[in-house]
This record gives C-alpha cells, structure tokens and sequence, in this order.
C-alpha cells in the first residue's frame, strides 16, 4: 500500500515536540540533534509543519500521480499550535507515522527526510536510555 496523508494532529505535535525537546535539558542526544537539524523549529513552528505536510504530500504524489497538489494542500492540512507528546514514545511514534508515509524514493533522499531521521535515531536512543536507566542497568 502507498503513503496516505498523516493527520494534521501528527505534524502539529512533531512540531511542538521538537520546539518541547529543545528546551528540555534532560534528553541531551536528542535535543542536541534537534538543534542541528532543526534549529529555527521554535522560531517558525507553522512552516516547518507545512514542510512535513508538503513532504507527505510530495510521497503520494510519487506514487499515485495525484492532480491539483497545491489545492489538496491549502484544502487539507491546518496549522494549530499544539501541545507536544506527553512521552517521548509518543514523539517517536508520530515521526515514524510520518517518515512510513513519506517511504517514497525522491522522498527519502531529501535533507529535511534525512534530518527528520537523525532525531528519530535520536529519540530511540533517549527511549532506550530512559528504559535502562528504570531496569537499573549501568549507563556509562
């Protein structure tokens, strides 16, 4: 099966997230990663979801041809500042969302695609170090 449209709750709170992390000092990977793949998230939250949208979009046009883009988008996709994920799981799972559905070859080899996956990698590995650290494994 081919991308569909994420729903615009997905890219509002990948945006709010993103804007969230960089201001938590907790998660150090991932808001170091943030700020070298999107430093200006907090400065302009609405464009950066059009760009996820736009990005979605540009997947299903890949794969179905489909007409009219730029009226499908106008028409769809809504901007509304939001509250980020409350977990970090929840963050994770919104990005995957997006990049699944974004799975289209010109898509993949795009840098705003790349960069989406480097906080990806990023929120993995705070994920699996939150985990370690309530097991009580050693985390040096």
């Amino acid at each position: 099966m081919g991308p569909v449209i994420c729903g615009n709750q997905t890219f509002n709170t990948i945006v709010a997230s993103l804007s969230y992390n960089l201001k938590n000092n907790k998660h150090y990977v991932l808001r170091h990663m943030i700020l070298k793949n999107f430093p200006d998230a907090e400065a302009n939250p609405k464009k950066l979801a059009w760009k996820l949208y736009a990005m979605n979009l540009t997947a299903m046009v890949g794969s179905y041809g489909v007409a009219g883009t730029m009226e499908l988008m106008k028409e769809k996709f809504i901007y509304q500042s939001t509250d980020p994920h409350s977990s970090l799981v929840g963050f994770y799972q919104s990005m995957r969302c997006w990049r699944h559905q974004c799975s289209e070859e010109r898509v993949c080899a795009t840098e705003l695609y790349k960069k989406l996956g480097n906080v990806l990698n990023a929120t993995a590995h705070e994920i699996a170090m939150e985990e370690a650290e309530k097991a009580g494994a050693p985390l040096e």
